[in-house]
Order: C-alpha cells, then structure tokens, then sequence
C-alpha cells in the first residue's frame, strides 16, 4: 500500500505489526505538518478511532479504515476511498483543519 509518494506500507508479512502502526504514526504526522494540522489531535483521533489500523471496520459495518468514516454520515465517500490511507488521511485533516473534528466521537475521548 502505497501511503504518499515514496512511502509505502508493506503488507503485514514477517514483521512486527507495531511497525506497521509505528509508520502510520509517521505518516499522519508527516501529512499532518503539510497540511498545517496539529499532529498530536490527529494522532489522538486515529489512536481512538482504530488503533491506526487502516483496514478497521465499526458501527456495524457502517464505518470504515484509520479515520473511522461512517458512510451513512458521509454519502459521497466510497467504502474504497475510507479504507485509502492517503485519501481517508486528506480528507481528515481537512475535516480537522477546517475546524469539524468534532464529527469524531472520539474527541469527546481525548
């Protein structure tokens, strides 16, 4: 999976899965610092939502990847584009930058 230009996440073959969250946690901040957006609050948002995990499944199958986006909430957004690290990850520090991370239930959490 590639995660930015450069940057790819290996699938989970022969390695510590904290590595894989370890490089999510890299690339939320990296993405994060691009965009202008407090990396610890998306951190924070991630951790809560899906323990970096970008394949995560909630609410009943209603919700989907790293950002836990409830599609029902969400119309426009594709089960494909939730579960797209890249994508997802744009779309939630936009949400974040935008000053919406309240549409996260977890913010209450943190």
């Amino acid at each position: 999976m590639i995660l930015s230009e450069g940057v790819y996440l290996l699938p989970n073959r022969g390695f510590d899965p904290k590595d894989e969250k370890e490089r999510i946690k890299q690339f939320i901040i990296s993405k994060a610092g691009e965009m202008g957006v407090d990396y610890k609050l998306a951190l924070a948002l991630s951790q809560c939502e899906s323990n970096f995990n970008s394949s995560a499944v909630g609410d009943k199958g209603r919700s989907f990847g790293l950002w836990q986006i409830h599609l029902p909430a969400h119309p426009k957004i594709s089960k494909e584009q939730a579960l797209d690290i890249n994508w997802s990850t744009n779309w939630a520090l936009n949400k974040i930058k935008e000053g919406k991370a309240g549409i996260w239930s977890c913010l209450k959490l943190i």
